[in-house]
């Protein structure tokens, strides 16, 4: 295939964590990761990368974001040249990135959309090799996913509907997407039993 795209869904733990349990009213940022499965021509080799962030796929209201959550660009922005995909602005790492209207229709089964997003660099394409992972994009730290009520959702990212998640020279590059699954649980109000014979042993 060659390029994958994967949501993580917890910055505290090292790699790509794809599952996660939050309780009510908790609040967590998403990363997106681009990598080379080397199972395709490789190293990945692109100028334009665009992706949307999608959620609630089986029942509404279980996650929410804010509506101006705008993501921040990673790692893979940092070559001279790179702009954003939408307002065309010159853009590095860190940067809050530009977003597209709500698509009319999503990615099936998915109720919400966190918007679209994305850079492209015209001079320089972009080069992800095997075994080198590179950040995309995460959401801010003060504005990422919340969650709202009791349930289980799949957050994916990738492309807007009927569209490529990546192109060289204006031709488009599909990748396989790995999404994360969040459950959301009712927030603890009492301790855990504890069995006082056992404690101290």
């Amino acid at each position: 295939m060659g390029a994958v795209i994967s949501c993580s869904v917890d910055i505290s733990q090292p790699g790509i964590v794809l599952r996660r349990t939050v309780v009510v009213g908790e609040t967590f940022v998403v990363t997106i990761w681009l990598e080379d499965d080397g199972a395709g021509i490789t190293p990945v080799v692109f100028d334009r990368i665009v992706l949307g962030v999608y959620f609630n796929d089986k029942t509404p209201g279980v996650l929410g974001v804010t509506r101006t959550h705008f993501p921040n660009a990673g790692e893979l922005a940092d070559l001279p040249g790179t702009v954003d995909a939408f307002s065309k602005r010159p853009i590095v790492p860190h940067m809050e990135m530009t977003l597209m209207p709500d698509e009319k229709v999503r990615p099936e089964h998915f109720l919400n959309s966190a918007g679209v997003a994305g850079y492209e660099n015209r001079q320089t394409p972009f080069t992800v090799f095997p075994g080198k992972a590179k950040l995309v994009a995460a959401g801010k730290l003060n504005a990422g996913f919340r969650s709202l009520s009791v349930g289980t959702s799949t957050i994916m990212a990738c492309a807007p509907h009927g569209e490529a998640e990546l192109s060289f020279k204006g031709k488009p590059m599909f990748a396989k997407t790995i999404p994360a699954v969040v459950t959301v649980t009712e927030e603890r109000t009492t301790a855990p039993i504890q069995d006082l014979e056992l404690v101290g042993r």
